[in-house]
């Protein structure tokens, strides 16, 4: 069997802590993300932060090489990368 890379580590965390929260959350009768996501797009306030945050991942997953500078998680990678660089140096 092939090794997994770290990247494809994370979406297997990812996709465990979203079936886990879920499960988690039916089990004891709590709200789950997707009733907290229809919860948060009825309030005015909160609805453009959803679709936000929705449009930002999804150009990042299947836009990521269109108008790359554009890219909100490239921007926060690139700002990580410039700090790591000068915080080793210094």
């Amino acid at each position: 069997m092939a090794k997994l890379e770290f990247g494809t580590k994370l979406w297997l965390a990812l996709v465990g802590v979203i079936l886990f929260g879920d499960l988690y959350a039916l089990w004891e009768g709590k709200e789950t993300y997707t009733e907290a996501l229809a919860r948060a797009m009825l309030r005015p306030r909160k609805r453009w932060l959803v679709v936000l945050a929705w449009a930002f991942t999804t150009k990042h997953l299947f836009f990521g090489r269109v108008v790359k500078w554009a890219d909100p998680f490239a921007i926060m990678a690139l700002g990580i990368g410039v700090l790591r660089k000068n915080l080793v140096r210094g």
